[in-house]
């Protein structure tokens, strides 16, 4: 029986940042590697190609061509973030970079796995411990399904395009759409608004041309970017931007029930339970004393200059009551750089059809 071939690409995310094993990291893609085999032992060779602050161009230009090379049956692309926490974001790039990197892997008969994935402003000031008996109860505890009738998500009003099969995850209220003022993908903000919103409107962008993207391919989608795992303590890491080892487990759960539904994954699910224990706090405060000060340096000189622009930008719309304008000028730019991506019907490849991917 030859091997199912996975490939993972993208950035600290799925390198498994969060889930130490040895020397190095593990991460949900590996936990979900196993289960994608055509039955209980069945071969998988797993091959991850992420690497920790990747953005879009380097996933195209460096990590794509290897990708290609392995000819996967299985790719996870999983990226961006990193794109949205740089002075040089450009939302027409990002896209233009997805739709050939999503478009190549398609293109050799993959499947592709995406993610739109939270805010990281929020998850930092929103992440907190729940009860164990929320955490048991899984993704279904948080609310009713966006998906219902008559209940529209945000990202279908953001965009006007309707997503393919991914995770059925409700917005405030259950009912997938955010009250006035905060997230079009999440539930309000941690920063300061000032400072927090125009990140967040650039991880709502990005979600929002995962989300069309994924259509266009046939990819199963995870709709990571809200629910009770993002304010649930225990899933994350100690410096509250990734996954522990329980965050990672949980991700790769939910990946594999989606593909499970799909056909896709015959093999035995990961376990929800962590395999090692909690690292120390005194682990925790030496990985951020040397992992997390040189990102904090590293923002502070790229990043903060430009966010201090936005911020002063922000003030001054909301002084005049038209805060609405920015709001409309990031959809714009989103419809404008979907547009510059479009292929007419019959030239799209769409996996969908062929796999019952819908």
């Amino acid at each position: 029986m030859s091997p199912v071939r996975f490939v993972a690409l993208g950035d600290s995310l799925t390198e498994g940042v969060g889930d130490p094993t040895g020397d190095g990291w593990r991460g949900w893609a590996a936990l979900l590697a196993d289960g994608l085999g055509a039955g209980p032992g069945a071969p998988v060779r797993f091959t991850n190609l992420a690497v920790s602050g990747a953005q879009t161009r380097d996933v195209l230009e460096r990590r794509l061509p290897a990708a290609l090379g392995l000819r996967p049956e299985v790719a996870a692309v999983v990226v961006g973030v990193n794109d949205t926490l740089r002075r040089t974001f450009d939302i027409h790039a990002v896209a233009a970079r997805l739709d050939r990197v999503y478009g190549a892997l398609a293109g050799q008969g993959a499947v592709l796995l995406t993610a739109c994935l939270p805010d990281p402003g929020d998850v930092l000031g929103r992440v907190r411990k729940v009860p164990s008996s929320a955490r048991r109860a899984g993704p279904a505890a948080s609310g009713a399904c966006s998906r219902r009738a008559g209940r529209t998500p945000a990202y279908w009003l953001y965009s006007g395009v309707r997503p393919v099969r991914r995770e059925c995850v409700p917005g405030v209220g259950g009912l997938g759409v955010p009250p006035p003022g905060e997230g079009l993908c999440g539930h309000g903000l941690g920063l300061p608004g000032a400072l927090g919103r125009p990140l967040a409107r650039r991880q709502q962008a990005v979600n929002t041309v995962v989300h069309a993207l994924s259509e266009r391919y046939g990819a199963v989608q995870l709709h990571a970017a809200e629910g009770a795992w993002v304010t649930d303590r225990a899933l994350w890491s100690a410096d509250w931007l990734h996954p522990g080892e329980r965050g990672h487990r949980h991700l790769a759960l939910r990946f594999h029930a989606l593909l499970a539904e799909a056909g896709l994954a015959r093999g035995a699910a990961p376990s929800a339970e962590p395999e090692f224990p909690v690292p120390t706090r005194a682990a925790s405060l030496r990985w951020l004393a040397t992992a997390g000060t040189g990102w904090v340096l590293r923002r502070c000189t790229d990043l903060l200059p430009n966010l201090l622009t936005l911020a002063a930008d922000e003030v001054r719309h909301r002084a005049r009551g038209t805060s609405a304008h920015l709001d409309l000028r990031a959809s714009a730019a989103v419809s404008a750089a979907l547009a510059a991506v479009a292929v007419p019907e019959r030239g799209a490849r769409r996996r969908g059809a062929a796999t019952g991917v819908a």
